[in-house]
């Protein structure tokens, strides 16, 4: 149970980086990339609001691909590196987390919440996350964790660089 929620911390904190990254001049090293373009359908039906973590299954320092899903399911993703972002995928092999955006109304605001007990901020946060886990999921848990997801895929211009993902294949 403690790596997949690490695991799952892993991704989420890629995520975090992969859409918090500005665009400027390419840094030294910056590596060629090829325009991808990845697909998340449930049988036919696409699924939007989904963020799509790459995660090159060899060490390369600092770099984060991935994107979003548009309301037709599709992610053209990109590169991020040191301050800079740009469209495609360096070639390599890579393990995809897809990460589905869930949320939850406050019933707080920051002030009542930080005016609470620290009891009852737990049984406050306790509650929220009982309302969380309940939300039906379209994407299974396990391709949501960089350690459990069993999508491994190739970028190589030579072959297709667009990929779909039908997430009903994943269901058990």
């Amino acid at each position: 149970m403690y790596q997949k929620f690490l695991g799952m911390c892993i991704t989420l904190i890629a995520t975090i980086i992969l859409f918090s990254v500005g665009c400027d001049h390419p840094p030294s090293g910056f590596p060629d990339v090829v325009p991808v373009v990845v697909e998340i359908v449930d049988n036919s039906v696409p699924i939007e609001n989904v963020n799509v973590v790459l995660t090159p299954t060899t060490s390369v320092e600092n770099i984060v691909c991935g994107g979003k899903s548009d309301l037709t399911g599709r992610v053209p993703l990109f590169t991020s590196w040191a301050s800079y972002r740009k469209s495609g995928v360096p070639k390599g092999e890579y393990r995809i987390t897809l990460i589905e955006e869930i949320s939850v109304p406050q019933t707080k605001t920051m002030e009542e919440y930080k005016a609470m007990s620290e009891s009852e901020q737990l049984a406050y946060d306790k509650e929220r996350t009982k309302q969380i886990l309940a939300i039906p999921r379209k994407i299974p848990a396990e391709l949501s964790d960089v350690m459990e997801t069993p999508i491994i895929w190739i970028v190589d211009p030579k072959n297709n660089v667009n990929f779909r993902i039908n997430v009903a294949d994943y269901r058990k």
